[in-house]
């Protein structure tokens, strides 16, 4: 029996230890260029309809597919990035934006490729709402256990 344990506690060791190492930079993480770029005193919060989706959007070279929309508001067209194409998909059932819709939307205001862009951090249609991001702009595909510790 302790021979077993001893195995198991030697697997159980060895994946926490591999599993970083395996796990593949999509450029959307905690810790990315792109996460980086999200700067909480330009956070800003818009409405209009939406022109045009993206679900081939790479804010950065070397990025994994994202989901981004145009909103047209009362002020011009804004572009926002709202996070990678798989956890986007996930949440299309229950809030499934497509062009036409009017929506709100909150995020930071950045530059990227020298072109204003939103890195959203929340998007409303109607009574329906996604988070994306803390207010931190630590985004909610990627949290670690202390972003739940409770101070």
């Amino acid at each position: 029996m302790r021979k077993i344990f001893v195995a198991v506690l030697a697997a159980c060791s060895l994946l926490a230890v591999a599993t970083p190492a395996l796990a593949q930079d999509d450029g959307w993480g905690r810790n990315s260029e792109y996460t980086k770029k999200f700067n909480p005193k330009t956070v800003v919060t818009i409405k209009g309809k939406v022109t045009k989706i993206d679900r081939e959007a790479r804010p950065l070279q070397g990025m994994d597919k994202g989901f981004a929309a145009t909103i047209q508001t009362d002020k011009g067209e804004e572009l926002v990035q709202v996070g990678p194409l798989w956890f986007t998909s996930y949440f299309k059932q229950k809030w499934d934006v497509k062009p036409g819709d009017q929506v709100e939307v909150t995020g930071s205001r950045v530059t990227i490729g020298g072109k204003p862009v939103i890195m959203a951090m929340q998007g409303k249609k109607g009574a329906l709402k996604m988070t994306c991001r803390s207010k931190q702009g630590k985004p909610v595909w990627d949290l670690e256990m202390e972003d739940f510790s409770i101070p």
